[in-house]
């Protein structure tokens, strides 16, 4: 069955937080992936202090992922070969399969955290445009009682930061490999 984007799908990216312990990847909106590398100006080392990092701008994240894990690990010891949906689902890359997904890019595009290395790599439609490029400095709304808010935060990462656009033959390199093009997929048999 081949799955059709709406206009809101269209913009969800694939989020992937890679620490020293563990791959865990979810869709998130491109508000939720700047506010992401917002968080990344407190130099977390892992998901944890990525999540705790993020809570301020997007509150509720660190519980919905958490929630989120949860529920994908109850079902997976229910059943090994858990459907996954990969617009909905969050979930811990343990094994190759998880892992190519997590590499997947969705509709919108793509952001994969690399805590321990202090790299950021995205590509994908919602950040082609010239405003819309994931920067090391910006300034972004802030999310308040389920909503944007008129407050904003600005941002800026430290120089230990590397933040590398895929879509751009410049800036990728050798490393486009790292992840792949979007497949248009609704539900993928594990």
């Amino acid at each position: 069955m081949t799955h059709i984007a709406n206009a809101e799908e269209t913009r969800l990216v694939r989020l992937t937080i890679v620490d020293r312990t563990k791959v865990v990847s979810l869709a998130g909106d491109v508000l939720l992936a700047r506010q992401m590398v917002a968080a990344c100006a407190a130099n977390p080392n892992n998901l944890e202090e990525l999540l705790m990092a993020t809570e301020p701008l997007r509150p509720g994240i660190t519980r919905q992922v958490v929630n989120g894990l949860l529920e994908f690990d109850r079902r997976r010891r229910q059943d090994w070969m858990v459907r996954l949906d990969p617009l909905k689902d969050i979930f811990e890359a343990e094994d190759a399969h998880l892992e190519k997904l997590s590499r997947t890019e969705l509709p919108g595009g793509m952001v994969r955290f690399k805590l321990a290395h202090r790299v950021i790599k995205f590509c994908g439609s919602s950040f082609s445009a010239p405003n819309e490029v994931i920067r090391g400095e910006a300034e972004l709304p802030v999310w308040e009682n389920d909503q944007l808010s008129r407050k904003t935060v600005t941002y800026s990462l430290d120089d230990l930061w590397k933040i590398v656009n895929l879509d751009d033959p410049a800036g990728a390199g050798s490393q486009g490999s790292e992840m792949q093009n979007h497949q248009p997929i609704s539900t993928v048999a594990y």
